[in-house]
């Protein structure tokens, strides 16, 4: 594989493994798995908000806040805005 690739399918690998273990109510894994995925790609806003929200729906608002403000930092007027500054607290 070259090594410009590899990202790439370390990155899809993550998310796809991540969904299955989603898929099957194991959201400590799903959440580990997202959090490698964005090592691979660390201005995916997506996963950014897939990770922010299971971790604000495990209890995790600290950690959660994080990731919703990476992700606004990244995206300002990201389409879930208005959803995600009420849990920021503005």
């Amino acid at each position: 594989m070259p090594a410009d690739q590899r990202p790439d399918i370390l990155h899809a690998a993550y998310v796809a493994a991540a969904e299955r273990y989603n898929q099957r109510g194991d959201g400590a894994m799903y959440r580990e798995l997202l959090r490698r995925a964005l090592e691979e790609r660390p201005d995916n806003t997506q996963e950014m908000l897939l990770l922010a929200d299971s971790l604000w729906d495990a209890g995790a608002a600290d950690e959660a806040c994080t990731w919703y403000r990476r992700l606004l930092e990244r995206e300002p007027t990201h389409p879930q805005r208005s959803r995600i500054l009420p849990r920021l607290g503005g």
